[in-house]
């Protein structure tokens, strides 16, 4: 039975900026799924889950007593300086366990994750059936070369093996594996949810989105697939009752775009007298959201929900994919914030070919929301993507270091405009958001927690006021 060492990477280093900014983590969800499908398999496997962001792997510990037979490492491009340092010391501390990356940062990177000789595997897109594959040849101690999903290194090159079809029935996964972490650390700090403070769980109820975004990630398709309102409410309900979750924060790409299943999950919990609150970070795609959903949704729990608008720019819309329609959208967000849902709005500054007047178009449409708090954030062009294409074609720099891809804080430019005029008029677009007296005044009224407030308050100043040392330059 196998020994499966499972590690959640983290960032390697932090700007001086960034440094004065508290860390927001999630639940590792990946490998907990990787843990929970490992273990239906093979019941008496020993695994371990070690999440680096809170604690640093015991490597003498884990040879002398843990003794892996695989090493799984998540990461995502931010978190990539980290993914090798780990591999490098395991392999420092004589392990010789294969290892392989899996996450973000491994499906879009690839090949660069082998050329580090520290690693055998990289996983490409979803890992639960490769992962299980990889354990099933090492237990019949066959090769690791060919496997659908992955890189591999053979004869000295690095090759990518076909991809793996993604998994049609996910309600036939096993839900994730929550023994294997320790909930109380999550739940004692900060989330991707601003001011969430009680007992939570991130989960997802579906994968993929039809969407074609020029910017997003595609780890999980372009094909929507869900999981049952059955299957959802049965994990929700074994959450409360076996580790007392009072919060959810669903995780998914696009989790309306079956209205009706959202609705039958809103009425399962309603129905079914499930104290839930419910936080979405990034979940709904604002401009199909229907007056009856919403209100159905605050019902169920909702209190908080983020919506992604990214541009007001029309062109930059058609240019980007996302289409969303800016009139819809402003309409939804009004409706959520009339009947009591916190609303927080995503937008980023600096695509390729944008404009400072586009720019601004995008600072004074987010003064015309009924936002509560908004987040601006500089494009970042991950290889794989069509922004990273887009700006290869235009002469951009786009060979920047893993610790400068920070969605929140990011120091890159692939837009028109000199580094010095981007970087302020991103300082500016939080001003403008921010500094209106009527603004102010809302946002001290309905912030949800009080002492959150104090620390938000933070964050704006610093992301407000306060140039980063390290602008580089990016054209």
């Amino acid at each position: 039975m196998p020994n499966i060492l499972l590690i959640k990477s983290d960032t390697s280093k932090r700007t001086q900026k960034q440094k004065h900014l508290p860390k927001r983590f999630s639940y590792p969800l990946g490998i907990m799924y990787l843990a929970a499908v490992a273990r239906r398999r093979w019941p008496g496997a020993r695994i371990r889950i070690v999440d680096s962001r809170f604690e640093r792997p015991d490597w003498k510990e884990i040879k002398d007593r843990f003794s892996p037979d695989l090493i799984g490492i998540s990461a995502l491009t931010a978190e990539a300086t980290h993914l090798h340092c780990l591999a490098a010391e395991a392999r420092s501390a004589g392990i010789r366990a294969p290892i392989v990356a899996g996450g973000p940062h491994a499906s879009g990177y690839p090949k660069e994750v082998l050329g580090d000789p520290n690693f055998d595997l990289s996983v490409v897109g979803e890992g639960e059936e490769t992962f299980l594959e990889i354990l099933q040849r090492m237990d019949k101690r066959l090769p690791l070369r060919g496997i659908r999903g992955t890189a591999y290194r053979d004869d000295g090159k690095i090759h990518l093996a076909p991809p793996r079809p993604f998994i049609e029935d996910l309600d036939s996964l096993p839900f994730p594996a929550w023994d294997l972490v320790d909930v109380e650390a999550y739940c004692h700090s900060l989330r991707a949810t601003p001011f969430g403070l009680a007992r939570y769980m991130n989960i997802y109820t579906s994968r993929g989105c039809p969407y074609h975004c020029n910017y997003c990630h595609n780890i999980n398709g372009k094909r929507f697939r869900a999981r049952s309102p059955e299957n959802v409410l049965e994990e929700i309900r074994r959450l409360q009752r076996d580790y007392r979750i009072h919060e959810l924060e669903p995780m998914d790409d696009c989790l309306n775009l079956d209205r009706g299943r959202l609705l039958e999950i809103c009425d399962g919990i309603i129905r079914g007298g499930i104290k839930i609150r419910m936080g979405l970070p990034n979940a709904l795609r604002a401009d199909i959201l229907t007056d009856e959903l919403i209100t159905r949704l605050h019902r169920a729990g909702l209190y908080y929900s983020a919506f992604a608008i990214e541009t007001a720019s029309p062109r930059l819309q058609k240019a980007i994919h996302k289409h969303i329609n800016l009139e819809n959208l402003k309409a939804a967000v009004a409706t959520a914030a009339r009947v009591g849902i916190f609303c927080q709005g995503f937008f980023m500054l600096g695509f390729p070919t944008e404009t400072r007047e586009e720019m601004m178009t995008t600072i004074r449409f987010s003064t015309e929301l009924a936002l509560h708090v908004a987040t601006f954030s500089i494009v970042l062009p991950f290889k794989g993507t069509e922004v990273y294409d887009t700006a290869m074609s235009l002469g951009r720099k786009t060979d920047f270091s893993y610790d400068e891809y920070d969605v929140m804080e990011g120091l890159v430019n692939v837009s028109e405009l000199p580094d010095e005029e981007l970087f302020r008029i991103h300082r500016l677009a939080y001003r403008r958001f921010y500094l209106r007296p009527r603004q102010i005044v809302r946002l001290f009224l309905r912030y949800p927690h009080k002492q959150a407030l104090l620390q938000h308050t933070f964050e704006f100043l610093h992301r407000a006021f306060i140039p980063d040392r390290r602008i580089k330059k990016g054209q």
